[in-house]
């Protein structure tokens, strides 16, 4: 179990490393276009997947659909509603920004108002505003419109945790002005060689001020981060000044002068860091045992996260007591740890049987086959194909226990895992607590115990998954947990 945690860390952390993330529904990845129409204010963005415009957390005045196609000519409309944009590999804070998540009516008539102009099974892409200072996508670690791929993060939790820790973009989550700027405000050079030679001074100009700034306010502001903790001001303040320098706005001078009074504060920098930043390693003197030194020291894969093993523990949220309710009284839990006892003997005896006969194959194998007339002889297994027939065989073993434990409620099911019997869920939770106590208690005494629990989790897994959520849910928000038909012991 400890190998299976660790190589999960390990190809959880590889995928964070490549901007790879795992999200829910509401979320997507799609290529990035301009709002050709210049209708979408600074800060906006409008979503379409498979033809029709997607904004889940927004609150729809009136009713009919959202269909973008339909929507060009009259229909709901939608309040403004939070999104967050990232561009992947983007590994800093700025490389995600939130914006307002919007209906635009008039893309909405140039994409779909004939009808037949887009293939609405093939239509998904994010329009982003072309007003403001700087295109948005460039602010995404530095991406561009031919082609780049964004996600469009619209899940509810993850904003909550972004918008309250003051995270990038919240001005452009401001109250929209009451005009929108003219696509004209913007100054125009009048030929190409007057904005070659804009190009080259704005290069001269970062790369010997602007960008050294932004490159000490980021450094400090890791090790700020490392030492005092993300909220602390100094961190903070860091933060904000990074993120100005990287958009290009206030006085770079000015921002680097503060940027060394606090680097003063700070004083050496964390070790671990010496092998992502370079340079001077005098400056990289502190011996760091925070969360970021142990996942960089994971990164460049001079370490393993360990992970120490405490005993098997049982989950608090899976106890079968919890279960305990006027239908389900204390008797009848005993009767389903008495049956699942049973369920559990009864794997047992199978997987004994089923070890011996996979030993006795193995054997047969193993002995000299007899030559044959054409000199050939039987073809040498490479292991794989040993290990795939043995897991065939035994969830062949196991898929009929699971049909026992599930036989008694079959007209009590639903379709789906929120329907579940109560009862049978609290029957999942014993067989549960009944496989791991007796682990714990013949792992007593043993210096590396080794635990076998896999039986409850292939038999009932998926019920135990959805009892801890559930549970997790009503201890987070009671008024929006996912279901109710558990009642509420072991909740409060």
């Amino acid at each position: 179990l400890l190998e299976q945690c660790q190589r999960g860390i390990d190809n959880a952390l590889s995928k964070l490393r490549k901007g790879k993330m795992r999200l829910g529904h509401d979320s997507v990845n799609v290529m990035g276009f301009p709002d050709f129409t210049g209708s979408l204010r600074e800060g906006e963005i409008f979503l379409v997947i498979d033809g029709k415009h997607c904004q889940p957390l927004a609150v729809v005045r009136g009713a009919g659909s959202l269909s973008a196609a339909a929507g060009a000519r009259a229909g709901p409309v939608p309040l403004v509603s939070d999104a967050l944009v990232y561009h992947p590999p983007g590994v800093r804070a700025s490389d995600v920004r939130s914006v307002r998540s919007v209906f635009c009516r008039e893309l909405a008539e140039e994409l779909f108002g004939d009808g037949r102009s887009v293939d609405l099974g093939r239509a998904s892409a994010v329009f982003f505003s072309v007003r403001g200072a700087q295109p948005l996508a460039d602010m995404l670690a530095g991406g561009d419109y031919d082609g780049d791929k964004f996600y469009v993060i619209q899940e509810r939790e993850l904003l909550e945790l972004f918008l309250g820790q003051g995270g990038c973009g919240a001005d452009a989550a401001a109250p929209l002005p009451a005009e929108a700027p003219s696509l004209e405000a913007a100054p125009r050079l009048a030929s190409g060689a007057a904005l070659e030679a804009a190009l080259q001074q704005a290069f001269l100009s970062a790369r010997h001020d602007a960008s050294t700034a932004v490159g000490m306010a980021e450094v400090n502001h890791a090790a700020a981060v490392d030492k005092f903790g993300i909220n602390h001001p100094i961190s903070v303040e860091l933060g904000e000044i990074y993120l100005q320098l990287l958009d290009g706005k206030g006085d770079g001078t000015k921002q680097a002068a503060k940027v060394r009074t606090l680097q003063a504060k700070i004083g050496p920098r964390p070790h671990w860091m010496l092998a992502h930043r370079g340079g001077d390693a005098t400056r990289y003197l502190t011996q760091s045992t925070s969360a970021l030194a142990q996942l960089a020291t994971c990164s460049l894969g001079e370490a393993r996260l360990a992970l120490a093993s405490a005993g098997l523990q049982l989950d608090p949220l899976l106890r079968l007591e919890l279960h305990r309710s006027e239908e389900i009284n204390e008797e009848k839990l005993q009767d389903m740890r008495k049956r699942m006892k049973g369920l559990w003997l009864d794997y047992k005896a199978r997987f004994k049987s089923l070890k011996k006969q996979q030993q006795l194959e193995a054997r047969e194998r193993e002995r000299p086959q007899p030559a044959t007339g054409g000199g050939g002889g039987g073809v040498a297994s490479d292991g794989r194909d040993d290990e795939r027939e043995w897991q065939d065989k035994y969830f062949a073993m196991v898929a009929p226990l699971r049909e026992t434990l599930l036989a008694p409620y079959e007209a009590q099911r639903g379709s789906r895992s929120t329907s579940e019997p109560p009862r049978l869920l609290a029957e999942a939770c014993a067989l549960y607590e009944v496989v791991y106590e007796e682990k714990q208690r013949a792992a007593l005494g043993q210096e590396e115990p080794k635990y076998f629990t896999t039986f409850p989790w292939h038999v009932c897994g998926d019920m135990l998954l959805f009892v801890r959520k559930a549970r997790v849910s009503r201890a987070i928000n009671p008024s929006q947990a996912l279901f109710s038909s558990l009642g509420t012991r072991g909740w409060e």
